[in-house]
């Protein structure tokens, strides 16, 4: 899924409820707007940062897998 807490899981190795509540502690920002839904599907050319742990690019899917996962690709700024 393209959801920021799905994608936010994965990248930092947390479960989804933790995600949401970085969320709602209004910890994560897209395109410099703090967020505060956190079923926001991610578009290409999406920046977003979460405090304290990063700024990320969202690049857009790669490819999808046999069970219609998807592999994106994320760039972290340095």
């Amino acid at each position: 899924s393209l959801r920021i807490d799905t994608v936010i899981s994965r990248l930092i190795n947390i479960n989804r409820d933790k995600a949401k509540d970085m969320i709602k502690n209004k910890l994560v920002t897209v395109n410099y707007n703090i967020l505060t839904k956190y079923d926001y599907i991610l578009k290409e050319g999406d920046i977003f940062s979460i405090k304290r742990l990063g700024k990320y690019k969202y690049i857009g899917i790669i490819k999808n897998t046999k069970k219609d996962n998807y592999i994106i690709r994320i760039d972290k700024y340095v």
